[in-house]
């Protein structure tokens, strides 16, 4: 049961996110928006565009006690030998590190990043710049439908989604990827002008960390574009598992930055084809952030029940919320506004949440386009959630079930126990 305190909040985060830099900046912001097409990439200016929008714009003006105008001097040789701004990002990268926030990053044309934050963000602060960047506006990049992460050098999966190549070819979280075409992997590179051509490529993965068990598959790029994909893999991720008797409800959201996400979850929930399941699995591991607090309000069973009489006396129900048990899966993958419902759940005792601790990225951010090749992404306002600081601490589960990345079993261990809570009677 839902406290009484359940809060009916209109979204924030998402509308933060979106805010553009104020509009005593609106002329430095125009003049960091230069255009480089033909020109010889001067990564000093590139750099000093970084610092001082960092310098103008970062929501702490004491920098989280980080001598920003030091960091400058100490920063811009290394800029200056730059040819480009893929070479440019692990220095500026370095340097934003320092500040130890989320929402704040620069990325490139090399970077997933880049392309999912432009669709996010393309109708939007980056909606003119979408079409100047992208064949009539259209955000997409070439992709086996891969989410990524490096460690120790090494490429792992640490999502697939649903409907892509690389479900298709059997591709798992965990998987470590060791080359493309004979090449060390990488995301996005490789794969660009592939899949206008038709052409696929060779992926070695490895499953274990025996060497032994690498094997090749051969997958066909995409052309991906990030929003309408993560939506399609929602869809796809929905199903009904029938476990110790019970018909339980799965459903992974990739993102929330746009209410098409919530509404289709609604939609499916409420009179879809998840509405007769006994219990449900929401699923917010990976991904992207964007939800909003009222999003909880689908499980507040406070809401009256409305059925209509009909003449004949049949009775027709208006269902608006889940009321049966539901869990919540939860990892370091999860974070933003992500980070708000898994919050929630536990604040007010809407179902077990089962996983590992969120990301504790919890603020505000805006984006700013750089030269042709990049994007700042960069925090401006800092959250609080009833007065807690989430930021840099994230939300632990309430059963903590370790699924360590490299190398990770194809079997989901915290979709297992959640489905075991489910069907024990412990979902609430």
């Amino acid at each position: 049961m839902l406290s009484s305190r359940f809060p009916f909040v209109v979204c924030l985060l998402l509308v933060l996110s979106l805010l553009l830099p104020a509009n005593s900046s609106r002329a430095q912001e125009k003049r960091d928006q230069v255009q480089f097409q033909g020109a010889t990439f001067d990564g000093e200016a590139e750099l000093l565009r970084v610092w001082n929008l960092v310098n103008e714009q970062f929501y702490r003006a004491d920098f989280n006690g980080v001598d920003w105008e030091a960091v400058k001097h100490a920063y811009l040789p290394r800029a200056t030998a730059a040819r480009s701004s893929a070479e440019l990002a692990p220095v500026v990268n370095e340097m934003l590190g320092l500040l130890k926030t989320s929402h704040t990053n620069y990325y490139t044309t090399s970077d997933p990043e880049y392309y999912f934050l432009f669709g996010i963000f393309s109708n939007g602060p980056l909606a003119e710049e979408a079409q100047r960047r992208f064949p009539a506006g259209q955000v997409q990049f070439d992709s086996l439908g891969l989410l990524t992460r490096e460690l120790d050098g090494k490429w792992y999966v640490s999502g697939v989604l649903e409907g892509t190549p690389a479900a298709a070819a059997g591709i798992h979280r965990g998987n470590e990827l060791v080359s493309i075409n004979g090449e060390p992997f990488h995301p996005v590179l490789p794969l660009q002008g592939l899949a206008e051509r038709g052409e696929a490529v060779e992926l070695v993965i490895q499953t274990t960390p025996d060497q032994g068990s690498r094997r090749t598959v051969e997958v066909r790029p995409v052309a991906l574009q990030p929003m309408p994909a993560m939506l399609e893999a929602m869809k796809q991720s929905m199903r009904v598992i029938e476990h110790m008797g019970k018909r339980i409800a799965y459903v992974h959201v990739w993102c929330y930055a746009g209410r098409q996400y919530h509404e289709l979850l609604v939609q499916e929930l409420t009179e879809g084809s998840l509405k007769e399941a006994d219990a449900l699995v929401l699923d917010i591991r990976d991904g992207w952030g964007g939800a909003s607090p009222e999003y909880l309000n689908l499980f507040n069973r406070r809401i009256p029940q409305l059925t209509a009489l009909t003449r004949d006396k049949a009775e027709v129900y208006f269902e608006t919320q889940w009321r049966k048990p539901v869990a919540l899966l939860i990892n370091g993958g999860s974070r933003s506004g992500k980070e708000l419902l898994a919050y929630g759940f536990r604040k007010y005792g809407i179902g077990p949440v089962v996983g590992e601790r969120t990301a504790g990225a919890v603020t505000g951010g805006t984006v700013v386009p750089l030269s042709d090749q990049s994007l700042l992404y960069l925090c401006v306002m800092g959250m609080q959630v009833d007065g807690e600081i989430l930021e840099g601490i994230g939300v632990a589960p309430d059963y903590e079930i370790p699924w360590p990345l490299p190398h990770g079993s194809a079997t989901d261990p915290q979709l297992q126990r959640a489905l075991e809570l489910l069907t024990d009677g412990n979902g609430n």
